[in-house]
């Protein structure tokens, strides 16, 4: 079947939101526990 349903459709958008916030949880937990990535710190070539 080459079409999704919209049922189907719904729900990896919502998996897809549901990922995004884990990571930006994740990325921020980290941010504030760890010091600033070494890519911040470093001078731009």
């Amino acid at each position: 079947n080459m079409y999704i349903d919209q049922g189907e459709e719904e729900d990896i958008l919502h998996l897809k939101r549901t990922l995004e916030r884990r990571i930006i949880l994740a990325l921020g937990a980290e941010s504030t526990e760890t010091p600033p990535p070494i890519s911040d710190a470093a001078p731009a070539p």
